[in-house]
């Protein structure tokens, strides 16, 4: 049950198909205006790969073009079922106003690889920032649902393989 005192204890509504797990962040300066959910699939599988479009397929500039970019989805290794999690045009506070002004990848996504080893099977929690502005909107409608308003969206993997942990997506929106 969400405390009702904290407008970020529910997840985002990206995160509706998934399990999730929400994760204490320990720093006080950070805590404030963010929040973190570990994800996993429904049947309850903890491990999966992530599908995206590699960032530097659209000319982002990140080094070496390691990160993924939405619309992204997670792949579970028990059942096999691909559930979406994060569309750009759809979520994080641009997508609710309806004017995403992110890059979105086309065609067929690939699966991220481990750095280190190459696997694709990782443990995943995303992290959720939001802007001071963000929280004006409660004071406009109070039911208003300031979870789905993130102004950053941090995906962090560690791998199944080799322990080694990854950021996978780092996406200002």
């Amino acid at each position: 049950m969400p405390d009702s005192d904290d407008p970020l204890a529910s997840p985002p509504r990206c995160l509706a198909g998934l399990s999730v797990r929400r994760i204490e962040i320990r720093c006080l300066a950070l805590a404030r205006f963010s929040t973190a959910f570990a994800i996993a699939c429904p049947c309850g599988g903890q491990l999966g790969s992530v599908l995206g479009y590699p960032s530097a397929t659209l000319n982002q500039g990140h080094v070496a073009g390691r990160e993924l970019t939405s619309p992204l989805s997670f792949l579970c290794m028990t059942c096999e079922v691909t559930t979406p999690f994060f569309d750009s045009a759809l979520h994080g506070y641009r997508g609710e106003m309806g004017s995403s002004a992110k890059p979105r990848g086309t065609g067929g996504p690939a699966a991220y690889d481990c750095p280190a080893c190459a696997a694709r099977l990782f443990a995943l929690t995303l992290h959720f920032e939001y802007a001071e502005a963000a929280f004006d909107l409660l004071e406009d409608d109070p039911a208003t649902a300031l979870q789905d308003y993130f102004q950053r969206l941090s995906l962090s993997g560690t791998c199944e393989a080799c322990l080694s942990a990854s950021t996978i997506a780092d996406l200002e929106l």
